[in-house]
């Protein structure tokens, strides 16, 4: 890896921290309807050094490594996305446990970020056994 790609990670992780470090100790909530804009402009650098540096990854990885992380996004992050909402149908049609009670936030907003944070996971998770997978057939 070139010395920008390392630069590019090392600023985008730095930022991510300092995006974390903002939201643990921001301890009051913004007007409704309103985003704090400091952290909406952390976020935007985190993703911006961050599709940076997958670009310039990308360009030097192996043939191979690009055929396994096609495959692993494809069919583990499909799959995994359809476990989400799959979770999310069922969650939805039992009585006894309404989503609203199963999110660590509260309020609408708490309610779309724990879905999102469902998606992310089950589609990592699915990612992560499809790449698994194909290196291992191809061992």
């Amino acid at each position: 890896m070139n010395r920008n790609a390392n630069l590019a990670l090392t600023l985008s992780l730095g930022l991510a921290g300092v995006a974390g470090a903002i939201l643990a100790t921001q301890h009051r909530s913004t007007a409704p309807g309103f985003v704090d804009l400091g952290l909406a402009l952390v976020a935007a650098g985190v993703a911006g050094l961050s599709l940076k540096y997958c670009v310039q990854w990308w360009r030097t990885v192996d043939e191979a490594a690009r055929e396994a992380h096609k495959f692993a996004w494809y069919w583990g992050g499909s799959l995994g996305l359809g476990v989400a909402g799959g979770l999310a149908i069922v969650l939805q049609r039992t009585p006894s446990t309404p989503l609203r009670d199963l999110a660590p936030l509260h309020g609408d907003a708490g309610l779309f970020a724990t879905g999102v944070l469902a998606c992310i996971v089950c589609q990592s998770v699915g990612y992560g056994v499809a790449w698994a997978g194909w290196w291992l057939a191809r061992r």
